[in-house]
């Protein structure tokens, strides 16, 4: 008579047909065993969801007593937000940044992995502007919301507003909950028992850090290479900040963004022209921001770099640590 675990597992390995029955004391699995556990749920949202409810009983569920019936009230309760586009969204790109860590661990090059990981941090946009409507389906509902208390003065009659299986507001917690988190707590990783094959060095550990994927693998090749595709992610930085900054629908917030942090990011992308090698193309815009913006908090600072920047070269002089995103002060770059 087969085991009630293995009973329990039997629909999951027709699914999944290189999925390895692991029980709590097998052994670790090998760089190929790994791949092959999660390769299936690449391919739709569907095997993806199913192996991720998967391990959800796996670990937060075995052993309890009331077992099944604790996993279908969690199932009841989540899975239709998993089920959602935000949802389906989170697990397909999970599972594909969990699959290029475990290849890059195993000693793929990067250079080799380059085009997948643009194509992710691509689709990673994407994710982001499915999150920002389910924002603003999640304000339009609390707009109805109020507009239909009975006690609202400004109550207006109508039909009812959609009902969703699954509200906004749980769909996006969904969401956060697979991709806003490091690998290494994931579920998948603990069932899998996946932990010693997802710590390659110079890498982003968080599937939904677009700036840290790009900044620590896109970003480092394009600076490696002196390519001034360099440049195109503080463009796109300056762009989303500033979207975002309008998206709020208060002035201040607009103020802020123009007066002060979109000059930050445009002397970070000045210093990015610097350590591609278009020295004077760099200096010139560092000249122009100190010009128009002599009040700044960071023109001081701004005014000193660039003084070290024309010194003439001297001998040690330390390396320079590269931009990030929202780095509150300009970091020194050495004279060449």
């Amino acid at each position: 008579m087969k085991s009630p675990r293995l009973l329990l597992l039997l629909p999951l390995v027709t699914l999944f047909p290189t999925l390895p029955l692991l029980a709590q004391d097998a052994p670790a699995v090998d760089i190929a065993a790994a791949l092959q556990s999660i390769a299936p749920a690449l391919a739709s949202a569907e095997k993806a969801l199913v192996l991720w409810e998967e391990a959800i009983r796996a670990t937060q569920f075995a052993g309890v007593s009331r077992e099944s019936a604790a996993f279908r009230e969690w199932k009841e309760k989540e899975g239709d937000a998993l089920s959602s586009p935000l949802g389906k969204s989170a697990l397909l790109l999970y599972f594909r940044w969990l699959h290029l860590t475990i290849q890059r661990d195993a000693g793929t090059p990067v250079k080799e992995l380059l085009p997948q990981i643009f194509a992710y941090s691509r689709d990673l946009l994407a994710d982001e502007q499915l999150v920002i409507e389910n924002e603003e389906a999640i304000r339009k509902e609390k707009e109805l919301a109020t507009l239909a208390n009975p006690g609202n003065p400004a109550a207006k009659k109508g039909p009812p507003a959609p009902v969703h299986k699954a509200s906004h507001d749980q769909s996006r917690r969904a969401h956060d909950a697979i991709l806003k988190r490091g690998l290494s707590g994931s579920p998948i990783v603990q069932w899998l028992r996946l932990a010693d094959f997802i710590n390659p060095g110079e890498w982003e550990s968080n599937p939904g850090n677009f700036d840290g994927i790009y900044l620590k693998i896109i970003q480092a090749a394009y600076r490696e290479a002196k390519d001034p595709k360099a440049l195109e992610y503080w463009d796109l930085k300056i762009r989303r900040e500033g979207d975002a900054a309008a998206r709020t629908r208060l002035a201040f917030d607009a103020d802020k963004f123009t007066s002060l942090q979109r000059p930050i990011l445009l002397w970070n992308r000045a210093e990015e022209l610097h350590l591609i090698g278009m020295r004077n193309r760099g200096i010139l815009e560092m000249l122009n921001l100190i010009r128009n913006h002599p009040l700044h908090p960071q023109a001081a600072a701004w005014i000193k770099r660039l003084e070290l920047i024309l010194a003439p070269p001297t001998e040690g002089a330390e390396a320079a640590p590269t931009p990030t995103p929202d780095a509150p002060n300009p970091t020194p770059i050495p004279a060449k």
